[in-house]
């Protein structure tokens, strides 16, 4: 038997064969071997976890490869002429393009996940409300003690970056006014609402589960046993959450480079405002669980590509 592949898999997988010498239907084992020993409670519990964590595994990479098939119209329309000058250059199709995006997006998010969840485990982070769906438990009694925390905390975290750029940014950055009236022209309330689960989904998934919580492995494998042992757990988690939300923003570089030419200040504003909110996201990943960061990532989102648009479009914001 393969060690932690399940029994009922195995017998699933590989049925009743038949017997070379009667021909008829039977098990596998020679008449004189003795029976196959039980399971014993130890290997059970550990068959179980295992399948508990390959269905958890499978449910955030669904999530995260539905998230990054929500992103296309967006992206699409925000970066139509680069797009279409792309299907000129390689003489590729539309559809085409599409499914290699999907492919790539579900791969990525694949090996983010199963890492993640590793290094996660050995840092004691985890992702609790998936984790109690892949036990069969009900998701609501976790998802309620994360919240309304992780919605007030995206709500401020959007609030803070709108008014950063107001305040510091835009003034001394006249293209990002120029960006945010291009924004507000090819404005689509589906289309941005679909983006977001992007943002909460995919990207939660490979910066803060992946990412994060494998620095948090790689720093304790860099410090020695000693100051290991004497350094508070949160210490490590807060270094490998600055390190995830840095990388959280300039990861949002090359998006910003499609849309218009980097400058340095360019550069640090959106290193600065995407890794002020990819650290807090970091926080509620360390304090409540990965899908407490999904739902202010979420939220976070929300404000600022449908609640923001709406009052420019009211009026009562102006460009």
């Amino acid at each position: 038997m393969v060690a932690g592949f399940p029994r009922a898999a195995f017998s699933a997988i590989f049925p009743v064969m038949t017997d070379p010498k009667s021909g008829s239907a039977g098990s596998t084992a020679r008449e004189d071997e003795p029976p196959a020993a039980p399971l014993t409670p130890e290997e059970q519990a550990r068959e179980q976890a295992s399948a508990q964590q390959r269905k958890q595994a499978g449910y955030l990479t669904l999530l995260g490869t539905l998230g990054g098939i929500a992103v296309l119209p967006y992206m699409f329309v925000l970066q139509a002429d680069k797009i279409a000058e792309t299907i000129q250059k390689a003489g590729a199709s539309l559809p085409g393009i599409v499914t290699v995006m999907v492919a790539q997006t579900a791969i990525q998010v694949l090996l983010g996940t199963l890492l993640g969840l590793w290094a996660a485990r050995k840092v004691g982070l985890s992702a609790p409300v998936t984790q109690a769906l892949s036990e069969g438990q009900p998701a609501w009694p976790v998802i309620r003690r994360f919240a309304l925390a992780a919605v007030l905390w995206g709500i401020a975290l959007g609030v803070v970056t709108c008014v950063l750029d107001a305040l510091v940014f835009v003034p001394r950055l006249p293209v990002l006014q120029q960006l945010g009236r291009d924004a507000l022209a090819k404005h689509s309330v589906w289309r941005a609402a679909l983006s977001c689960f992007y943002g909460a989904f995919t990207e939660e998934i490979l910066m803060r589960l992946f990412l994060l919580s494998l620095t948090a492995v790689g720093l304790q494998a860099l410090l020695p046993k000693a100051s290991r042992d004497a350094m508070p757990r949160q210490v490590i988690l807060l270094g490998a959450a600055l390190v995830a939300a840095v990388m959280f923003g300039i990861g949002h570089l090359p998006a910003m480079s499609a849309l218009t030419k980097l400058t340095p200040l360019l550069v640090g504003r959106t290193v600065a405002v995407n890794g002020l909110a990819g650290l807090g996201f970091g926080f509620l990943f360390t304090r409540y669980g990965l899908e407490a960061a999904m739902l202010a990532h979420l939220c976070t989102d929300g404000i600022l590509h449908l609640v923001v648009p709406a009052l420019y479009q009211a009026g009562l914001l102006s460009a």
